[in-house]
């Protein structure tokens, strides 16, 4: 995902309303869930997630693969919220 394209996508993902939640996968594999609007800070594309249940995780747009919609998720144990 180039800078340019995961800045666009977490800038329409943010401003939709009612908020909806979202993931970033990153290319380790690694799900992480945006619960809340709140949930996460960007600035340029470095981002913070308060994921839920577990630490603060920073990430930039190199680490990620592509941003899903939080109900298109398969989660293999339910929902993570």
């Amino acid at each position: 995902m180039t800078e340019e394209n995961f800045v666009d996508v977490l800038k329409h993902l943010l401003g939709r309303s009612p908020f909806r939640a979202f993931a970033i996968k990153l290319f380790t594999g690694e799900l992480i869930e945006v619960d809340h609007v709140n949930a996460i800070q960007h600035y340029e594309s470095l981002v913070g997630v308060n994921a839920p249940g577990s630490i603060p995780v920073f990430l930039d747009f190199n680490s990620v693969s592509h941003v899903v919609d939080a109900a298109s998720i398969d989660y293999p144990y339910g929902s993570t919220s």
